[in-house]
């Protein structure tokens, strides 16, 4: 395989990475205002006052993080939480663990448009890793074509000949 062919198969890789790219970050775009506007909506039935940072609790701990290991990203979850409960609809949590939930803050009568936000915020997450690991794959393509095309120049340069 020529060099040629080599920077033009790393160029089609590249472009179809970021074809993927797009259509993950358009997904996500679409699930995070779909949950900020449930959002919206939970503060307008139930009262700006009751839905915001002051009903946080000050020890409040992530449910959900990204681990990172040597360029995958995977999403991990504390099990009971609402993002383990999307990412594993099947699975039976006993009541206890349950009681971690953020929507237990604002009261046990919670607007169904704030209990639809957390589950569109907890949606996207698994977006957000997706949107890493292509982010990582694009870059090594990227990469691969600089080189290509510094081997053919470097080729092409009758002084280095």
């Amino acid at each position: 395989m020529s060099i040629n062919e080599k920077a033009e198969t790393a160029f089609v890789d590249a472009l179809e990475n970021v074809e993927e790219v797009i259509a993950v970050r358009e997904k996500l775009t679409k699930q995070l205002k779909k949950g900020f506007f449930e959002l919206s909506q939970a503060r307008y039935s139930m009262g700006s006052g009751n839905v915001g940072e002051l009903k946080y609790k000050p020890d409040t701990e992530p449910t959900t993080g990204i681990n990172i290991d040597s360029e995958e990203f995977e999403l991990c979850c504390v099990e009971g939480s609402p993002a383990f409960k999307a990412l594993n609809p099947h699975s039976q949590i006993k009541q206890e663990n349950q009681q971690g939930d953020p929507l237990q803050w604002f009261g046990g009568m919670v607007s169904p448009y704030l209990r639809s936000a957390q589950a569109s915020f907890s949606e996207a997450l698994p977006l957000i890793a997706e949107l890493a690991k292509l982010s990582v794959n694009v870059a090594k393509a990227t990469e691969k074509v600089d080189e290509c095309k510094s081997l053919e120049k470097h080729q092409d340069d009758p002084a280095t000949a």
